[in-house]
Order: C-alpha cells, then sequence, then structure tokens
C-alpha cells in the first residue's frame, strides 16, 4: 500500500494549535498524526491502518500509549 502522508497539514496543526490544548510536543505530533490519518484513511480506521497512512511513523505502542496515558 502506498503511504499518502509526508507531513502533517499545516491547516489542520493550526487549527489544533488554537484549540490550546495542555499536551506536550510528543503528545501534539501523535494527535496531528492520528487526526491527519483519520481525515485520509480510507476503510477501517483502526490504530494500525491509521498509522500506516505515514511515511515515517512511530510504532503503534506508542500511539496506543498515547490514547491511554495522556490527560
Amino acid at each position: 500500500m502506498l503511504k499518502h502522508i509526508v507531513h502533517p497539514s499545516s491547516v489542520l496543526v493550526t487549527f489544533i494549535l488554537m484549540l490550546r490544548l495542555a499536551l506536550s510536543k510528543p503528545q501534539r505530533k501523535h494527535l496531528f498524526r492520528t487526526v491527519d490519518a483519520i481525515i485520509v484513511c480510507e476503510g477501517r480506521k483502526t490504530l494500525a491502518n491509521l498509522y500506516r497512512q505515514w511515511v515515517e511513523a512511530p510504532d503503534v505502542s506508542a500511539v496506543a500509549d498515547f490514547f491511554r496515558l495522556s490527560p
């Protein structure tokens, strides 16, 4: 499968930053990646499928920890 996302959309990043969420830089990166992938991904939107859309994505377990452990 061809990967679709190289970097997050600048419009999406601006929108999320305007929400002023209390997240660390790594948490924001996970949020940017996840939301952008939800928009782009066709079919089932599991974490594994979402992160397959990214050219350089972290391990899926790191993403799962973001959702499990973030405030």
